[in-house]
């Protein structure tokens, strides 16, 4: 997994392995996974998603489930964006419990 922080966007860029690995994490997985085993790029502005592609498939984007999508964006930036980031509400807050 590779994250690229600038001054207007964050870019997560998701590896085949990392998915399938997040997908199947114990107690904590995700059953019936759409994006498990595929790569994919996501950057995010301050309105939300502005960009995606799905790496190393036939499929479409459209194939992949956003709730999953979401979740896993949320889970792998959670800790590596700092809250300050004005991306951070849209990439991750607004999936946090309160």
């Amino acid at each position: 997994m590779k994250i690229i922080i600038t001054r207007d966007s964050v870019t997560l860029d998701v590896s085949r392995n990392d998915t399938r690995m997040w997908a199947m994490r114990p107690n904590n997985g995700w059953p019936c996974s759409t994006l498990s085993g595929k790569g994919f790029t996501a950057e995010f502005d301050s309105d939300g998603l502005c960009d995606f592609d799905l790496k190393g498939t036939d499929g479409s984007a459209a194939d992949v489930d956003s709730h999953e999508l979401s979740a896993i964006c949320c889970d792998l930036l959670k800790n590596r964006l700092p809250p300050s980031h004005h991306v951070y509400p849209v990439a991750v807050g607004q999936f946090l419990k309160s």
